[in-house]
């Protein structure tokens, strides 16, 4: 599973995890937003 995170403000980050695709043949994915520092967002990508 290919997952990223991106930086959204000073503690918060937005984990984006693909999960295949749609019917329509788009790209699915996920989003979770997460507040702290990057070592929990990595874990929590994990």
């Amino acid at each position: 599973m290919a997952g990223s995170i991106e930086k959204r403000g000073e503690n918060t980050y937005r984990l984006v995890v693909s999960t295949g695709k749609n019917l329509d043949g788009s790209r699915a994915k996920r989003t979770k937003t997460i507040h702290g520092t990057r070592k929990d967002a990595e874990i929590a990508l994990a």
